[in-house]
């Protein structure tokens, strides 16, 4: 590492990367992976550190059971006090972009340069979509895991639960009630 640069063995110049958390002094490089997603490139480092230690827990002791839903992402219960966490939808926030840019491409001629220019401007918002996905599933478990040492999720598959109410008004699916 060289002036916030990475330089590898066989490449002519280093590689500028936009750091999102400093190295730690005594940490030593291991390994890279190098993946591409769409246009862009990302590097997962892989290091050794003696400063690295897991600390203990804030709350020795406390643990909690989680189920996921369908109306609530999931809802968490210690034995004395529950909650839900909101669903966050991170698709229909931006439902109305996706269906814009899904037939721009449609009226598009295959082969184009406009039809790559929209299909780009389409896996942006894909991307974002995925993205904001993500953000919130870590934030989440980062917020749990830091609240309750130990965390019980019951393996339920929603499918199975929810293929039995389907249905419409006049005639309602069997086990609705379920």
């Amino acid at each position: 590492i060289q002036a916030g640069k990475i330089c590898f063995k066989g490449l002519s110049r280093p590689l500028r990367v936009h750091w999102h958390r400093d190295l730690l002094a005594d940490a030593q490089i291991k390994g890279a992976v190098f993946t591409k997603e769409s246009r862009r490139w990302f590097i997962s480092l892989q290091v050794e550190s003696l400063a690295i230690m897991a600390p203990a827990h804030q709350a020795p002791g406390t643990s909690a059971g989680i189920d996921v839903g369908i109306e609530y992402f999931a809802t968490w219960d210690d034995g004395a006090t529950h909650d839900h966490i909101p669903s966050h939808r991170a698709r229909s926030r931006r439902e109305k972009d996706l269906r814009c840019a899904q037939r721009a491409l449609a009226r598009c001629k295959r082969g184009s340069r406009r039809r790559q220019k929209v299909r780009a401007k389409l896996c942006r918002i894909q991307r974002a979509i995925v993205n904001d996905r993500q953000t919130f599933l870590h934030t989440q478990s980062a917020q749990l895991s830091s609240r309750f040492e130990t965390i019980f999720v019951e393996k339920l598959k929603l499918r199975n639960m929810t293929r039995s109410a389907k249905g419409d008004i006049a005639e309602p699916g069997k086990n609705v009630a379920q």
